[in-house]
């Protein structure tokens, strides 16, 4: 598969936001320029859950929507997942540029971040690649920091605005949706009461949950874009991190594994005290979500 060699990215890529995307998308020009491999070696699980579980970051990503978003690109060679162990945290640099990437990948060319670090203690860093690379034969290309609006973009920045419902901004930093893909499950049924049913989405405990509201939203059945919106309380929810009521749809999916994809933030939880007034306020996010994307109600 690598036998004329290969070009290599390496690193988290939570997010694969806009700056990883300048990365993926200078790899593959690199790779086609010289006959070789494209190929961008991650981790699974994120090296803080192992190193440091108790402040992890929540995800962008998980490592399946990841992959999918890297197919969805068509970029990529290759993409390599490492299991991020006790064993891995203590592959020293030097260890780990010599026996994962040039012996193992035969890497002729490393592309990465300007502040790409790799190996014990974070010894790989662009100082260190730098004088290595003269030595190992390898060329080594770091990129500039990619700014939108000013704004330098990086998957912490990201997170804090999903968590500060700036939604709008975390997608342009993004550049593209925050897929939310988990299992549904069966709820309380007071969606159907009200007259809007809702499928109840667990979501896996490492994923990120955007601030509590209510999202212009969509998910995908099968091949299906069905239109909705989402629900996220501020009391979580025993069971499920997220509802969502599809429009026009019926259809059974407990048990089975979606995923939504929240286009904008409409408007923070609000408390009511009768139910008439909920179900007057739901029917109005509803009326905005279908105006706002021209969405035809189905009448049958």
């Amino acid at each position: 598969m690598i036998a004329n060699g290969s070009a290599v990215t390496i690193g988290n890529y939570d997010g694969i936001h806009l700056a990883h995307q300048s990365i993926i998308f200078e790899l593959s020009r690199k790779a086609k320029e010289r006959g070789l491999k494209s190929i961008l070696v991650t981790f699974d699980p994120h090296p803080a859950l192992t190193i440091k579980p108790e402040s992890a970051p929540k995800l962008l990503t998980t490592t399946e929507e990841k992959i999918r978003l890297l197919e969805q690109g068509g970029l990529l060679d290759a993409v390599v997942i490492l299991r991020f162990d006790r064993d891995l945290v203590s592959v020293s640099a030097t260890d780990f540029l010599v026996r994962y990437l040039l012996a193992g990948l035969r890497m002729s060319v490393l592309v990465i971040g300007f502040n790409h670090a790799f190996g014990h203690k974070r010894e790989g860093n662009v100082h260190f690649l730098e004088g290595m690379a003269p030595q190992y034969g390898f060329q080594l290309q770091s990129l500039a920091p990619v700014l939108v609006g000013g704004e330098m973009v990086n998957s912490s920045r990201i997170r804090s605005l999903i968590a500060e419902g700036a939604y709008d901004r975390a997608t342009a930093l993004l550049g593209h949706e925050l897929e939310l893909s988990g299992q549904v499950v069966h709820g309380k049924g007071m969606g159907r009461k009200l007259g809007f049913p809702t499928i109840n989405v667990k979501l896996p405990p490492e994923k990120i949950v955007p601030k509590p509201g209510v999202y212009a939203a969509y998910s995908l059945i099968g091949s299906d874009k069905r239109p909705g919106m989402m629900y996220i309380g501020e009391t979580p929810q025993p069971g499920f991190d997220l509802e969502v009521n599809l429009f026009d749809f019926a259809a059974d999916l407990y048990g089975e594994a979606v995923s939504v994809y929240p286009t904008a933030y409409l408007r923070p939880p609000m408390r009511f005290a009768r139910e008439s007034e909920l179900i007057n306020q739901i029917g109005k996010d509803e009326a905005m979500i279908r105006m706002n994307y021209n969405i035809r109600q189905n009448k049958e």
